[in-house]
């Protein structure tokens, strides 16, 4: 959909967070995490293979880390009651240097990567 918005040269911007990049349902067990309970929840591996072209090819204009989170007592309780969010700024670096195929800058400065994507986003924005 942002693909075809983007083609048809609407001006729209696209995010993916690290967690939807790298995690997917299958890491949901019986057990119900509720650290993994996020919103939008996690999809299939198809989805975040998809998400992934989308960085690799400009589709997804930044990296965020929707830093989202609780004390662990707000989710230790059942995974209905339990709030959705995870925490994203201690997760996003290690997620990033394990995955450096995708950094289209500098496999080695994933914030600049992540800073480029951001800044391209505005100039594409303002350039209109």
């Amino acid at each position: 959909m942002v693909r075809k918005a983007k083609e048809s040269g609407l001006p729209v911007t696209c995010e993916v967070t690290p967690h939807h990049l790298f995690l997917t349902e299958d890491a949901l067990t019986d057990a119900y995490e509720t650290n993994l309970k996020v919103n939008p929840p996690l999809r299939t591996a198809a989805d975040a293979a998809a998400l992934i072209e989308g960085v690799k090819d400009g589709t997804v204009d930044a990296i965020v880390t929707d830093h989202a989170p609780h004390a662990a007592w707000e989710k230790a309780r059942e995974f209905e009651l339990a709030p959705f969010g995870m925490t994203g700024l201690e997760t996003s670096l290690l997620a990033w240097c394990s995955r450096t195929s995708l950094s289209r800058a500098s496999s080695t400065c994933p914030t600049w990567s992540t800073s480029w994507l951001l800044l391209r986003a505005i100039f594409l924005a303002w350039s209109r």
